[in-house]
């Protein structure tokens, strides 16, 4: 296996009287050619492509310019789940060329639904009669998440704005009038 360029060698000798020899040599030469291999994208909303080295080219399709098919530009804004193709070839008389497989997901943005405030209006029933009583805020899962299928969603709540951002303490019931709800895409946790 050869894997730099080299001169081969070539001898001949006749077995017989006169013995002859004769001598060539030809040159194999070795293309090393690597296609950029960007990491696999997940973003939310949309992700713009960002530029490739020098004669590395973005193709919606496998098999670079052989499809006849022009090349994705750079800063183009992908807005849809798609599988690109990153292909480059040498200029050399014989073309080589490489290619890698870049898949981006786009992640829906969630929308968190308004609670009307009769869904969050309660009666004092706890038996202290103080005007405070302890409230179910799973109740308002189905309201705030409206039609978006539940799996594709992460919902929490909690008593900060800071806590809901960093993620930590979520509450499932509070004493508070104030909570904040985080509405998040399971395949993306910035996106919220």
């Amino acid at each position: 296996t050869m894997t730099e360029t080299q001169v081969i060698y070539i001898y001949a000798a006749s077995t017989v009287d006169p013995n002859c020899t004769i001598e060539t040599s030809f040159e194999v030469i070795i293309q090393h050619v690597k296609a950029d291999d960007p990491a696999d994208v997940i973003s939310c909303g949309n992700y713009t492509l960002p530029s490739l080295s020098p004669d590395n080219y973005y193709y919606a399709q496998p098999g670079g310019p052989s499809n006849n098919v022009n090349p994705v530009t750079p800063e183009t804004i992908i807005s849809s789940s798609t599988t690109l193709y990153v292909y480059t070839e040498s200029n050399e008389r014989i073309p080589c060329s490489d290619e890698n497989e870049l898949k981006i997901t786009i992640a829906t943005i969630p929308v968190a639904n308004p609670v009307p405030v009769s869904l969050t209006t309660v009666c004092d029933e706890d038996g202290k009669n103080d005007g405070i009583t302890l409230f179910d805020l799973t109740q308002l899962n189905a309201t705030i998440l409206g039609t978006q299928t539940s799996s594709n969603y992460k919902l929490q709540y909690f008593e900060t704005q800071n806590d809901a951002l960093t993620e930590n303490n979520p509450i499932v019931s509070t004493y508070l009038k104030k909570v904040y709800a985080k509405l998040s895409n399971t395949i993306a946790a910035d996106c919220f």
